[in-house]
């Protein structure tokens, strides 16, 4: 059974991803606005795939595979790996969403593309 779905299957996805993503963005005190706006399209490119990589649905939808190829391209930047880790990470962190570490694992092979940036249940940015 193919592990992807439509984008259609992301609309509660969505909203359980934007609410605390809004959050996390008025209250965090980052140094410079750009470092906001870089972690808010990491966020927003990866919450397609928060619902499957936190558990709450079996499979992952078309977006985020999409998404993951985006934020592939990102990690090619400067520092890109890095950061996107750590704004997935202060994600994480922020909206109290269990990764559960075999999904994240299956994520970038259900895919088929090569993660270029790390994400772990332990979200260990340094490597």
């Amino acid at each position: 059974m193919d592990a992807r779905r439509p984008f259609g299957f992301a609309c509660a996805t969505l909203l359980v991803v934007l609410v605390p993503v809004l959050l996390l963005c008025s209250s965090t005190s980052v140094t410079a606005e750009t470092e906001e706006d870089y972690c808010m399209n990491v966020i927003l490119d990866f919450s397609p795939c928060v619902s499957f990589v936190a558990g709450f649905q079996p499979y992952v939808i078309d977006a985020c595979c999409v998404n993951l190829l985006y934020l592939n391209r990102l990690a090619e930047r400067d520092n890109g790996p890095r950061m996107i880790c750590e704004c997935i990470k202060d994600y994480s962190n922020y909206s109290d969403l269990p990764y559960n570490a075999t999904r994240i694992q299956q994520l970038f092979p259900i895919c088929e593309i090569h993660n270029k940036f790390p994400i772990s249940d332990s979200m260990d940015c340094s490597k």
